[in-house]
């Protein structure tokens, strides 16, 4: 039997499944990422101080920080509205006007420690046997109008403890809005002690801003 003929030479190549990968695949699978750049500290510094240096961002920092002083010293003269009204009558029509605009009130100013009691005496009436009469002297000790106070008003006992305590307010007394500088205010009541007028053996006054 013959030999059979010898194949081509182009059927015993090897498949490209069969072999090594292409150099195409091995391109594929290349890492193409690069590392990210890293910035120096000194440049981010001087990057942020260009930043604050800008004309525009300072001012814009300056009309922040003038908004607000001028928010904290409003906030300072509404506070202290009374005693400036007080100290500088030129200041008190303006005041008057900014309270208008924010719904405040314009008072005299409370200082408690210029007031003092000037004197005062608390009398049983003649002829009524729970009746008395309270008698007072406030003055003013300052340089500067204040408000005038209210008076707590409390009866004792022979042992000087309370019985009846009473708050007397400035309407009450017929006694003025505020007492001006040195000015000594002086008046009288009528009060009905109802119960344990027969223990009555004392009093304390004292002046107080409610």
């Amino acid at each position: 039997m013959a030999p059979s003929p010898a194949e081509p030479l182009e059927s015993l190549a090897p498949s490209e499944d069969a072999g090594a990968p292409s150099l195409e695949r091995e391109e594929g699978h290349a890492d193409d990422r690069t590392d990210p750049v890293i910035e120096p500290g000194f440049v981010k510094a001087a990057r942020r101080n260009a930043f604050w240096r800008r004309p525009s961002v300072r001012v814009g920092l300056s009309l922040v920080g003038l908004t607000l002083v001028v928010a904290l010293l409003l906030q300072i003269t509404i506070q202290e509205r009374d005693d400036i009204a007080s100290r500088h009558p030129a200041a008190r029509a303006w005041m008057e006007r900014l309270c208008a605009r924010l719904q405040c009130v314009l008072q005299p100013p409370r200082h408690i420690t210029a007031v003092v009691i000037d004197s005062s005496s608390f009398l049983k009436a003649r002829h009524d046997p729970s009746g008395y009469q309270l008698q007072m002297s406030v003055k003013n000790t300052s340089t500067q109008a204040v408000a005038m106070p209210a008076l707590e008003l409390t009866l004792t006992d022979a042992q000087d403890q309370p019985i009846v305590r009473r708050v007397l307010l400035r309407d009450e007394l017929g006694a003025p809005l505020e007492l001006a500088p040195g000015f000594v205010w002086s008046g009288a009541l009528p009060l009905q002690v109802i119960q344990g007028a027969a223990q009555v053996a004392g009093y304390r006054l004292v002046a107080f801003y409610p």
